[in-house]
């Protein structure tokens, strides 16, 4: 049992240290300097750090969840500038409630299709894992940019990003990763519409999330 556990401590550290080298690299490539990059990962790393000790066949290595954090990341930035020429014509606050989140969800929905559908997942846990994984590194970018675009600001504000939209991404695209995945083992295959009501359901969320978490905080941008 105590070396089990052992082996346990030891791939959550080396996958602790992946995060930290994968968070590095991006905040470097965003122009970001930190000493501790680890730490834009927001809250939710040790959520994801549980999930990864949950998964008592060990399927999913540190190297695939630091890849499914920077799937996050790439999707968090795709997004940026999609949002960025689609919102023009339509209001910032119905474009974050309802548009935003079917396109954040579904942009992170992609890396967990594509692992589902190439049978790279093998149970629900581990589906869990990927989808949180996501949805930290979208969290990770995403508040990047708001650390730019925003300057100094109070620490409830930051406590509401960092910790808010870690959970809030991690969740919906680890919702999304086990519908899915529950849906692809019944009918043999992921088809485009079995992927449908776990994408539906992480919309319903985010955009919850974001009619709750707006009017306090309109200014972040959330």
């Amino acid at each position: 049992m105590a070396h089990r556990l052992d082996r346990v401590h030891g791939h959550a550290l080396h996958g602790t240290a992946d995060l930290c080298q994968l968070s590095r690299h991006l905040l470097h490539g965003l122009g970001v300097s930190s000493h501790h990059p680890a730490e834009q990962l927001g809250r939710g790393r040790p959520l994801l750090l549980l999930l990864i000790f949950l998964d008592s066949y060990k399927l999913v290595s540190p190297r695939s969840v630091a890849a499914a954090i920077g799937a996050g990341g790439v999707a968090a930035l795709g997004c940026f500038y999609l949002n960025r020429w689609l919102m023009g014509d339509i209001p910032a606050p119905a474009y974050i409630r309802y548009v935003a989140p079917v396109i954040e969800e579904a942009a992170k929905g992609l890396y967990v299709a594509f692992l589902i559908r190439g049978k790279r997942v093998g149970f629900l846990v581990d589906a869990a894992i990927y989808g949180f994984a996501v949805g930290a590194g979208f969290a990770l970018v995403e508040n990047v940019h708001f650390l730019h675009a925003l300057g100094p600001a109070s620490i409830f504000l930051w406590i509401v990003r960092g910790f808010g939209t870690a959970i809030i991404h991690g969740s919906t695209t680890s919702i999304l990763a086990i519908l899915s995945k529950l849906l692809a083992d019944r009918h043999g295959a992921l088809e485009p519409h079995l992927a449908a009501p776990g994408l539906a359901a992480a919309v319903v969320i985010h955009s919850a999330y974001n009619h709750l978490i707006l009017p306090p905080l309109a200014a972040t941008g959330l």
